[in-house]
């Protein structure tokens, strides 16, 4: 994961082509901002001045309305990916995300909420949510040691 976002709109992918050469060059992650509704190649006909993109470029009011890319976690999915943002290059261990769930149950500290199996179903989880969003995976197992992103 880079400290650089290439974020790019692009309804006939010229722009896509583009940010992907940028974001190559400076090593950066891309990312898609998707239009709500996608466009047909009428919307894209630039010789019509009544298809959807000529009247978008003049009236700025007109923009379209963006696809959301929210992705909605529970509080135990925040608390592991949390981890993991705030260390993204280091292991995080499997006990130390156990004992991190364990000590955030608020409903009786002595009753375990979260073992190795467990976690891995968290996980499973928040990995099928990102795929929602975005291709890349973000969590990489470490065989026997724990999770940690990917570089």
């Amino acid at each position: 994961m880079s400290k650089i976002l290439v974020a790019y709109f692009s309804a006939s992918g010229v722009t896509k082509n583009v940010a992907e050469k940028i974001a190559s060059i400076v090593k950066g992650d891309l990312f898609e901002i998707e239009p709500k509704e996608k466009y047909t190649d009428e919307d894209l006909n630039w010789h019509n001045k009544q298809s959807r993109s000529s009247v978008e470029m003049k009236d700025k009011s007109s923009r379209p309305e963006i696809k959301e890319n929210n992705i909605n976690l529970t509080k135990t999915e925040y608390i592991i990916l949390r981890q993991l943002l705030l260390n993204p290059k280091q292991i995080t261990t499997k006990t130390k995300l156990i004992q991190l769930l364990n000590e955030n149950n608020e409903i009786n500290i002595e009753t375990q909420v979260c073992d190795e199996n467990s976690l891995k179903v968290h996980i499973s989880n928040i990995r099928k949510k990102i795929k929602k969003v975005t291709e890349q995976p973000y969590i990489e197992s470490v065989w026997g040691i724990g999770f940690k992103l990917y570089d």
